[in-house]
């Protein structure tokens, strides 16, 4: 287990030449497309489609948010491939407290800001998180964690998985910080409205 540091993505200007799967496709989407979603849910089950569309190595795909709202303290979304779609995954007010969160990958990335990468098939994990050991038993090789830079709220995160032999390349994580230069402020966008849209709800 390990952090990674965390690389500026405008170093990497030509990444899309980079062996593999294209980024271009889905930050198109989230520009025209995603951007203008009402719903977290939909931006986090498209975001996975279009990413599998242009053949990114991703067997599961997390996104969430830490908030100051106290009805909701922490949201996220869940899409795993061949599962049911686990949309408003809402955190109990006093979540950031218990071991769940602070042994979790997620509260790593959080504290530090920087990706956060498990290799499920490589790496002892007999003492790591329970969704970790999870994971590699259901055939999972690699995890990464990489914070989303979301301005009006407090923290955010994509967490990636694969199943792939061998995990993921370089390549992929080089595109996938790329990509989160584009997922961030839309995503934000998208919980933005949806926030607003509700306040008089949690009032």
């Amino acid at each position: 287990m390990n952090s990674l540091p965390y690389s500026d993505p405008f170093e990497h200007v030509l990444v899309d030449r980079l062996a593999g799967w294209s980024t271009v496709q889905v930050m198109e989407w989230a520009v025209k497309t995603g951007r203008h979603l009402t719903d977290v849910n939909d931006f986090t089950q498209q975001l996975a489609t279009r990413m599998l569309e242009v053949h990114a190595p991703i067997i599961r795909l997390r996104l969430s948010i830490r908030t100051d709202n106290k009805h909701t303290p922490g949201w996220s979304a869940v899409w795993q491939l061949g599962q049911p779609f686990e949309p408003d995954r809402i955190a109990r007010p006093g979540f950031l407290k218990r071991s769940s969160y602070l042994l979790s990958p997620l509260s790593v990335v959080d504290k530090t800001q920087k990706p956060y990468r498990v290799q499920l098939d490589g790496d002892n994990i007999s003492d790591a998180h329970a969704i970790l050991r999870e994971l590699a038993a259901q055939g999972a090789t690699d995890y990464i964690a990489l914070p989303l830079d979301i301005v009006s709220y407090g923290l955010a995160s994509i967490a990636l998985v694969t199943d792939r032999i061998g995990g993921f390349t370089d390549e992929d994580i080089k595109k996938f910080s790329v990509l989160n230069e584009v997922v961030a402020p839309t995503f934000e966008a998208v919980y933005l409205l949806r926030h607003t849209a509700r306040t008089d709800y949690y009032e």
